[in-house]
């Protein structure tokens, strides 16, 4: 965790290191925060919407339409197959909890865990599963992040691509949406140096 009144910028979570964190949590029996991450990474909302999420909101594999506690704008999900199976078996390993509860409910409150709480969770895990992004730039917002970073590295048609990310992360500008998922003034510029004819 950051010392108070210090700065500290969440980066974006690669697949490799989504698999092997999902893979970690599996076999350690932590279904909660395996839950976690691939919501996370497979919806890129922001850490206060995944927590208000019920096991109801995401009953459906399509049309899932979630209000945005930041911008208050109605959000439309959707969920592949194989992800929804995913949440699903993760739901019967989780003992079947009653359908309009939380699904990130703190057994400690009637409310949900804190996203300080979930942090301190994925910062140990980046600790204890070998991830290559380190502890101190892992939060909870690095899901967020890396569900952008993932879909602009592999889109064929990289403008259309970012265009489809400043729409779902409601951005005014690209440049705000390249540095968001970890496209910085220096990765241009070594595109550009990297020419040599």
């Amino acid at each position: 965790m950051a010392k108070a009144g210090l700065l500290t910028e969440a980066l974006p979570i690669t697949k490799s290191d989504l698999d092997r964190l999902r893979n970690g949590l599996e076999a350690d029996g932590q279904y909660l925060w395996q839950l976690y991450a691939i919501i996370a990474f497979s919806t890129g909302l922001r850490v206060k919407d995944i927590l208000s999420l019920t096991w109801k909101d995401i009953e459906k594999q399509n049309q899932i339409f979630k209000k945005e506690s930041k911008t208050k704008k109605i959000r439309e999900l959707s969920f592949s197959a194989k992800i929804h199976t995913s949440i699903w078996n993760l739901y019967e390993k989780l003992d079947k909890p009653d359908k309009n509860q939380l699904i990130f409910k703190s057994p400690q409150s009637d409310g949900a865990y804190t996203s300080r709480h979930i942090n301190r969770i994925f910062q140990k895990a980046a600790v204890k599963y070998r991830l290559t992004i380190s502890s101190k730039d892992f939060r909870t917002h690095s899901f967020r992040k890396g569900f952008g970073t993932h879909h602009y590295q592999n889109a064929t048609d990289k403008e259309a691509m970012l265009h489809e990310l400043m729409k779902t992360y409601q951005h005014s500008s690209p440049a705000i949406t390249f540095s968001y998922i970890g496209i910085t003034r220096q990765n241009i510029r070594n595109l550009y140096l990297s020419i040599e004819l």
